[in-house]
Parts: structure tokens; C-alpha cells; sequence
């Protein structure tokens, strides 16, 4: 009984079908990580700057409030 020679099962046409097959597999998640990769930084950049506005909003918000104080406290 003789090994099948590795070089052999390699070159054969299934062999080369299950490569261009998993080649395929491999390409189409590739673009699809690629795709979500870009959803994230996306949704990143509009999250950071969601949270800069809120920022500078409770800032002028707290800024109102102090100055509020000052004037009333200045009355009294």
C-alpha cells in the first residue's frame, strides 16, 4: 500500500476547487469586516461628536445657572 504523495493531492482539480472555494468564503467576509469596519468609525465619529455638543449644552447650561445665582445673591 503506497502514501498518496502530498504534492499530488495538492495540485488536484478538487483540491483546487475547495481553494478557489474557500479563497471566495474568505474575500467576501474580508469586504464584509472591511464594510463593518467603516459602519464603526462612522458611528464613532458621530457618537464623539454627539457628546461634544452635549458637553458645550451643560457647560452653557451650568455657566446660566452660576451666573442665575449671582444675581440673585447679589440682590439679596
Amino acid at each position: 500500500m503506497s502514501t498518496p504523495n502530498i504534492q499530488d493531492i495538492l495540485t488536484s482539480p478538487r483540491a483546487q476547487k475547495e481553494f478557489e472555494r474557500l479563497s471566495a468564503i474568505l474575500d467576501n467576509r474580508n469586504s464584509q469586516l472591511h464594510a463593518t469596519e467603516q459602519q464603526l468609525t462612522y458611528s464613532e465619529q458621530k457618537l464623539k461628536k454627539a457628546v461634544k455638543s452635549y458637553r458645550r449644552l451643560l457647560c452653557i447650561f451650568a455657566l446660566g445657572v452660576g451666573v442665575l445665582l449671582a444675581m440673585l445673591g447679589g440682590a439679596a
